[in-house]
């Protein structure tokens, strides 16, 4: 078994550093020479790039198509309700089970809302605070805390979408784009589980606006681990969304990929080759060889706010990447007037160097660190407890709660 990898004490270095070099936000820039004007033009080129080697191109020619209430009644301190919603594509339509909870009391204009997927059911939602992950850290729902913060929460299980299997693409929203050969001899850069799961949340921020009491310009849309990664790929395609939260995403989420740490390329399209497309497993074992990176993806979600959460002991996820990359996304947030997580005059060109990231400290535990782009790690392992969502509600209360609709940040 790996050693476990313990994060730097308080404003240490690194044991052992970890080369890597970067494809860069703005090739050539100079710190002072972009603008927003060219970073929207820029915008397009990396989308592409992520979606050509990481997670597939998104089709064209589906939607939402309905949403339909099931139940709703009084809960807890709040209202809970069920809903089927029904998405499209050009070879028909399937219902998913959504479950909202909005505050008895809602502001006018509706509350904000927390959007994320579960992976146990929206019925054992509120069951997960207990609950062992295998040998991770418990996942914790505070639902109560949330309402009583102010803010709604809508949820809805990743198998509904799409089940979390190789070869089960058709029976999720991918078999109503592609018929099962298609699915079967999908291109190479096809969507995988990730960009499916991604429409899907895409489909709900959409949803929310018929659901009563709650504000769909000010969703936050948030996953853990797989679903991490799917909440920063709906966030950096759909600008819809107010603002998102990554959970120990780790590979193909909020870590650099070339700071290999952890899981690689190799280990990720072997296990999970269906949540990529299949571009993604021809860099395995060239790691530093991809030709894009997180850093890029983190970005894209400019100005939007965006938290990344990271847990010491979670090797897997390269939690000294994730820090790393947010340093790496800052001077986008910093193009905008905002703020990262990379000190002031710390860079040189537009694009920071390796070399540039190595100065910053990495935060203390337990201390979020940046502004518009945040970051904080705890102790512990893989998971989701209840001191992570509550620097998840701060983060939320400082960036979108009193922020104009359609301007967070």
């Amino acid at each position: 078994m790996d050693p476990v990898w313990h994060w730097p004490p308080n404003g240490a270095a690194p044991a052992t550093r970890i080369a890597y070099e970067l494809p860069e936000l703005m090739p050539g820039a100079a710190r002072d020479a972009v603008s927003t004007a060219a970073w929207r033009a820029r915008r397009g080129a990396l989308l592409d790039g992520l979606a050509e080697t990481t997670y597939g191109f998104t089709p064209s020619g589906g939607g939402l198509a309905g949403l339909h209430l099931v139940h709703e009644q009084p809960h807890l301190n709040g209202i809970r309700t069920d809903w089927l919603m029904t998405v499209a594509g050009p070879r028909g339509a399937m219902d998913i089970p959504v479950r909202s909870y909005r505050p008895a009391a809602p502001p006018a204009g509706g509350a904000p809302v927390f959007l994320g997927m579960n992976i146990v059911g929206n019925d054992q939602v509120e069951q997960m605070s207990g609950l062992p992950y295998g040998q991770w850290m418990p996942t914790a729902w505070p639902i109560r805390q949330i309402l009583e913060r102010g803010y709604g929460l809508v949820t809805l299980r990743h198998d509904e979408v799409e089940p979390d299997l190789d070869g089960a693409a058709w029976w999720g929203v991918r078999g109503l784009f592609d018929d099962i050969d298609g699915i079967r001899n999908r291109g190479p850069a096809a969507w995988g589980a990730l960009g499916a799961w991604a429409w899907a949340l895409s489909r709900t921020r959409e949803a929310i606006a018929a659901m009563p009491g709650l504000d769909a310009d000010r969703v936050i849309v948030n996953g853990h681990s797989r679903l991490g990664m799917t909440a920063l790929w709906a966030a950096a395609q759909d600008e819809g969304f107010a603002a998102a939260i990554s959970s120990e995403s780790g590979l193909a989420g909020a870590s650099l990929t070339r700071h290999v740490q952890g899981e690689d390329i190799a280990f990720a399209s072997s296990h999970f080759p269906y949540w990529y497309c299949p571009n993604y497993a021809g860099y395995a074992h060239r790691d530093t060889e991809f030709p894009v990176d997180q850093h890029q993806l983190l970005a894209l979600i400019a100005p939007r706010p965006l938290h990344v959460s990271s847990a010491s002991e979670d090797r897997h996820a390269d939690p000294e990447g994730e820090f790393l990359s947010t340093l790496h996304a800052s001077p986008v947030y910093e193009l905008f007037g905002r703020r990262g997580t990379l000190p002031a005059g710390a860079r040189a060109a537009f694009d920071l160097s390796p070399d540039e990231a190595a100065a910053v400290p990495p935060p203390p535990l337990r201390q979020s660190v940046g502004d518009t782009l945040s970051f904080h790690i705890r102790e512990g392992g893989h998971g989701m407890t209840r001191f992570d969502w509550s620097v998840f509600l701060d983060f939320a209360d400082r960036t979108v709660a009193n922020a104009t609709p359609g301007h967070s940040g």
